[in-house]
């Protein structure tokens, strides 16, 4: 019997298996083996013994020797940003506000803003459609899966995507790390052109920025329910000194992780 080692980024957990993108040849493939703890982009190198084809789907069998989370895998483009008008903290803040943890978060002055080009899939299948939302507004959790999966490989660039891939999976264990490579692929793709030493604000009222501050707020609250208290804290801060006007209120719940207050739903 042949085998073939084949590298794999997997694009969708199937039961059993999962859909992949082949990363030598760019082939799209059904893998159809026992895959529990490959996870939503996990980069799997698999031995492949048995391949075939039906309805123009290509399926393989074998196994999973190895899996794991690459962003050196992914390939895909950053999103485009322009610089906008500077801000300061006291915009949103009293002096005497900028105490403690959300003080030290947002010390200094003026910062320029970041704002980046509509990614969101807004029309990407047509004049007035929105995918997102459509998956948003469903009450099928398989469907809404699909079609997330479907626009996020057929449009990457839309981190939204993968943050509502993600957000139900927050709270269930057994698939937090499905989250977590969710997340942390829709940050870098969003961070890939932004120059390191960029000290910005991308602020909530600007829309097309939402994609990425949703990452970030959906990450940190995944690592505190992990309770992977500093990351956590650290990924707060940063959400902080990106949106002073905290439209997602991490301010509340930052002082909880800092003191290593175990998270709860509520």
């Amino acid at each position: 019997m042949d085998v073939i080692t084949r590298n794999l980024l997997a694009l969708k957990i199937l039961s059993p298996g999962f859909r992949a993108r082949d990363l030598d040849t760019n082939e799209i493939v059904s893998v159809k083996s026992a895959a529990y703890r490959v996870a939503l982009l996990d980069t799997v190198v698999f031995l492949e013994t048995k391949r075939w084809q039906f309805n123009k789907t290509t399926y393989i069998t074998g196994e999973v020797q190895s899996y794991s989370f690459s962003l050196d895998s992914l390939a895909i483009e950053g999103h485009d940003y322009t610089i906008g008008e500077s801000h300061s903290p006291l915009e949103y803040y009293e002096r005497s506000q900028l105490t403690g943890l959300l003080g030290a978060c947002l010390k200094g002055g003026m910062r320029p803003s970041i704002e980046f080009e509509d990614y969101t899939g807004y029309g990407f299948y047509g004049p007035d459609t929105d995918p997102v939302f459509e998956a948003a507004d469903c009450l099928d959790p398989s469907k809404r899966y699909d079609i997330l999966t479907k626009l996020w490989v057929e449009y990457p660039q839309c981190i939204d995507a993968l943050v509502h891939i993600a957000n139900p999976y927050i709270h269930r264990r057994i698939y937090q790390r499905n989250a977590e490579n969710c997340y942390l692929a829709a940050i870098a793709i969003a961070e890939k052109k932004l120059p390191p030493d960029l000290d910005g604000m991308a602020l909530w009222s600007w829309i097309e920025n939402r994609p990425y501050l949703r990452a970030l707020h959906g990450y940190c609250i995944l690592l505190w329910s992990l309770g992977r208290f500093t990351e956590a804290e650290k990924v707060a801060c940063k959400l902080l000194r990106l949106n002073p006007p905290d439209n997602t209120g991490v301010r509340f719940i930052i002082d909880d992780i800092h003191n290593k207050k175990t998270w709860t739903e509520d």
